[in-house]
């Protein structure tokens, strides 16, 4: 029984190859990012292993299935992560929160971290419509230079920054899958979203982000 205890206490540490880059997707979701970096890595003949966390239990087990071939577990991307110290090379935090003195432990000395966050008019068409009927969260203001804060002092520097903006042709369902990738979908019910689901007229949306891509 203490043994299983101490197991239990352990952190989660998937085999590594020495020759495989490792990359460590926060708040992963169904897996869609770290499908299309096992996609690039195999046309490119570049050995990676994923390990993908999510606080959801139904999120890691969609992501499994669409990424077998990844290690993947429940953990919350907000708290002390189950890997230990200087085992990842490359961290993905898309729409996802972070920690980022929990980032400088667990990457390796050069490692990198590629931030994705959305801008101030991402999305504010959802937003100024009265009549569509959920709540779309606005980005706080200064919200990018937090975050630069935070990492900085966690001893990052800003390798690389670079804004991507455009307009995006949805229907209701693409709208309704937009809302609850984000933070917007822990604010609204699920009736509310499949009402926004079932109208079939398409409408034109804002995307507006910026990666950013930090290094040690």
């Amino acid at each position: 029984e203490e043994r299983e205890r101490e197991r239990e206490r352990r952190p989660a540490q998937p085999p590594l190859r020495k020759s495989a880059l490792r990359v460590l997707d926060l708040g992963c979701g169904e897996g869609y990012y770290a499908a299309r970096v096992r996609d690039y890595a195999k046309e490119r003949a570049c050995a990676v292993e994923l390990v993908c966390v999510d606080a959801s239990k139904e999120a890691c087990e969609m992501c499994a299935k669409m990424v077998p071939e990844a290690f993947t577990c429940v953990a919350d991307a907000s708290a002390t992560l189950p890997f230990y110290d200087g085992t990842i090379d490359v961290v993905l935090s898309v729409f996802a929160p972070r920690v980022p003195k929990e980032l400088a432990r667990v990457l390796r000395g050069n490692g990198r971290v590629v931030v994705v966050s959305p801008e101030p008019e991402h999305m504010s068409e959802l937003r100024e419509e009265k009549d569509i009927g959920v709540t779309v969260v606005a980005v706080e203001s200064g919200k990018a230079e937090r975050v630069d804060e935070g990492m900085s002092q966690a001893g990052f520097k800003v390798a690389s920054r670079r804004s991507i903006r455009g307009t995006m042709s949805l229907d209701g369902d693409a709208v309704a899958n937009l809302i609850i990738m984000g933070p917007s979908g822990y604010h609204n019910d699920v009736e509310a979203i499949e009402k926004v689901r079932a109208r079939a007229e398409p409408r034109d949306v804002t995307k507006a982000f910026t990666l950013t891509v930090y290094e040690k």
